[in-house]
């Protein structure tokens, strides 16, 4: 199973429509004892949203939505908020939000392919690099049928280009160092 679809830390980068969600939401450093906690879904497009509460244990907080109230999940980006409420005089306040993949449910066996657009790309020009790197010809002609590959330093710029959209994606661009030396 992969790591994009396990519960984990936080709200999942994808969920499949009619099944049952599940995260952990400890890392928000609330205390159970003193503070209420709930996710907002919301379709991009619009449409209903989903209310999950989520429940205080041993750990933290637990989320679970039963598979009965996400069945009418349109599949598509869905924004999250988080809601926490102060136990003691019930003031709220927003906390994190972000966004979540919702899935089509699949048919029995069927996986859909859970990447963007973006990492289907990068996936298939690393694919077409490692594979050219066996290839010494950038171009050659059989039987007077021509072939000319696109040249390793073109693949090599946009393998720099969807690199950086994809770790935007996934919250890790944007943000450049630079090394500086202070006298």
């Amino acid at each position: 199973m992969s790591d994009l679809f396990k519960p984990c830390e936080g709200v999942p980068l994808a969920l499949f429509a009619g099944a049952f969600w599940t995260w952990r939401a400890d890392a928000l450093g609330l205390d159970p004892d003193a503070h209420g906690l709930a996710f907002v879904l919301t379709p991009e497009g619009g449409g209903a949203a989903i209310r999950a509460e989520a429940t205080p244990d041993a750990a933290g907080f637990l989320v679970e939505v039963p598979g009965s109230r996400t069945a009418a999940a349109t599949p598509g980006r869905w924004a999250w908020s988080a809601v926490i409420m102060r136990l003691a005089d019930g003031e709220i306040a927003h906390g994190p939000r972000g966004f979540v993949q919702v899935m089509p449910a699949p048919a029995d066996g069927d996986a859909p392919d859970a990447r963007s657009r973006n990492r289907r790309i990068l996936d298939a020009i690393t694919a077409r690099i490692e594979g050219r790197i066996t290839k010494d010809a950038e171009s050659y002609t059989i039987e007077g049928r021509s072939i000319a590959r696109t040249p390793l330093e073109v693949l090599d710029k946009l393998r720099t280009r969807y690199a950086r959209l994809v770790a935007a994606e996934d919250g890790r661009g944007g943000v450049r160092w630079k090394r500086m030396t202070l006298r």
